[in-house]
């Protein structure tokens, strides 16, 4: 029943394995980094942990280098003193250090020929094979500037934190083209043409090129306010318009017309007038209107065929014209020449005288010529006395004209009859009655017994020269200064009383009623 104990000590017993833990990251990683591992036992202590990566090799080691991209796959456990084995446990080491690629898109293909003429969106998606895409840039909308080669980017990044970038190149283009206008040729001040005009327009774009312009365009129709619209038109799509307007065309001249007046009113052409003549012209026009037309022009002047032009001139610039022709003027009264009776002739009671006389007018033509008897026909010789002869003429253009020819009928006178001396030597005794006696006839001798006439006496001479003193009658005196007719000697007789005389020589002045007068001398003593 002795009881005997032994103590044996320093029995060390670990059945527990170690457990061992990883740092590395759940998430990706872009740049390269080290995996640590850490062992821990309680009891007998860790001996070494071993690890292997995508299913390589084991290797002994705690600290694992990562430099290559990928997912990476890594099995590790530890052993302890006691010969424990850890049960293998498995993590991830995620590394990528490519940016992911990034493709940028336009919404729409480009508007014309390759351009964008409009605001236009630019998305962007991107790849990448590791990490995957993690975000992108929201869309970007264009709107300029302007350019043959501009570019919009953007960005995605993949869940390692690379971030990739893309852009898109294009065309874009939103400025309209440039146009101008212009017409050849230049309308007149008045804004007309009277020809054609063409239209003409001139294009520009500076950024994409014009793609098209407006041809010319030629306006030949009349009219007034007339447009022309052109287009350009560039590669881009955009295009702008012009319009060149106010063409104005007029062809056709104005219409002139030609009348003709006198203060008598209308005048006639081809006829004759002794007036002025007004030619006065009306002008139209019925497109573009009248810009000038000529003033009345007044033609005075004589002549005949005479022509008045007038011209109207359009504000078109059309110029027309008319001629108002076959204008005779006359102002001078015919030419009158009365050869029998001649100016200031005489003729005899009774002659015969045939009246010759004239007209004659050198423009319009003598219309009437008449004198107081046709030519030909003789002219008043019936009674004595003075006479007047006149012509009348008037020509086509109404000229009148007027001569006169004075003239003188007479009787024939037969001359002092005895006793009185037609010489002038007569001498009568003082106191006597001296018979003064004379006879009268016509142009066929018939004796004229009508005519008055009258005596008158004028002392010229107290001297008597001679001395014989002729025999008188004894006859009465006769009463007054009028002489009587003597049917019987067909005589006209004045006695003349000397008595209320004195000596000497005086003048016997007989008056007849035919405008004559005859003077005898005579002497008493």
């Amino acid at each position: 029943g002795n009881t005997a104990s032994a103590t044996f000590t320093g029995i060390d017993i670990d059945k527990t394995p170690p457990v061992t833990t990883d740092d590395s990251p759940a998430v990706w990683k872009n740049a390269d980094f080290t995996v640590t591992l850490t062992c821990s036992d309680t009891g007998s202590g860790c001996k070494q942990t071993q690890y292997s990566i995508d299913g390589g090799s084991w290797n002994i080691g705690t600290s694992i280098s990562i430099s290559s991209e990928g997912d990476h796959i890594i099995q590790y456990y530890s052993i302890d003193n006691a010969g424990n084995i850890e049960t293998t446990k498995t993590t991830h080491a995620k590394l990528d250090k490519t940016p992911p690629v990034v493709t940028a898109t336009a919404d729409r293909s480009p508007d014309s020929n390759g351009w964008y003429n409009k605001l236009v969106t630019i998305s962007f998606t991107g790849t990448d094979a590791l990490s995957g895409v993690a975000n992108c840039d929201a869309d970007k909308t264009y709107n300029g500037p302007d350019g043959s080669s501009v570019s919009v980017s953007g960005s995605c990044t993949d869940h390692a934190g690379n971030v990739g970038t893309g852009s898109l190149l294009f065309k874009y283009d939103v400025t309209p083209p440039t146009i101008t206008g212009g017409k050849t040729p230049s309308p007149n001040p008045n804004d007309w043409n009277n020809v054609d005009v063409k239209v003409h327009f001139d294009c520009g774009d500076a950024i994409s090129g014009i793609a098209s312009c407006t041809p010319d365009t030629t306006i030949s129709t009349e009219g007034t306010g007339q447009s022309v619209t052109g287009t350009a038109t560039d590669q881009a799509g955009n295009t702008a318009s012009t319009t060149v307007g106010d063409i104005n065309i007029d062809k056709t001249l104005p219409t002139i017309t030609a009348s003709a007046s006198t203060t008598d009113g209308v005048y006639t052409s081809g006829t004759w007038t002794n007036k002025d003549v007004t030619v006065s012209f009306s002008c139209s026009d019925d497109m573009s209107g009248v810009a000038s037309c000529d003033s009345p022009v007044t033609k005075s002047g004589e002549g005949a065929g005479q022509s008045v032009t007038g011209s109207v001139t359009d504000k078109a610039g059309n110029i027309a014209s008319t001629t108002f022709s076959g204008i005779n003027i006359d102002k001078s009264a015919p030419a009158i020449t009365i050869t029998t009776p001649k100016d200031g002739a005489s003729y005899t009671l009774n002659q015969p005288v045939a009246a010759d006389y004239g007209c004659t007018d050198t423009l319009s033509g003598v219309a009437t010529c008449s004198g107081n008897v046709p030519k030909g026909s003789n002219i008043d010789t019936g009674v004595v006395g003075t006479k007047t002869f006149t012509v009348n003429t008037v020509d086509n253009s109404g000229n009148s004209g007027t001569k006169s020819a004075t003239y003188y009928v007479k009787y024939i006178f037969g001359g002092i009859l005895q006793p009185i001396n037609a010489d002038g030597s007569s001498i009568f005794k003082f106191g006597s009655t001296v018979p003064v006696k004379f006879q009268l006839k016509d142009y066929n001798g018939n004796y004229i017994s009508t005519a008055v006439a009258a005596i008158n006496m004028a002392k010229i001479d107290n001297n008597v020269e001679g001395s014989e003193v002729e025999a008188v009658s004894t006859s009465a005196a006769t009463v007054g200064n009028l002489f009587r007719y003597d049917s019987t000697s067909n005589q006209y007789i004045f006695n003349l009383a000397t008595k209320p005389l004195s000596t000497g020589t005086w003048n016997i002045k007989i008056s007849i009623n035919d405008g004559t007068t005859y003077v005898v001398k005579i002497s008493l003593k």
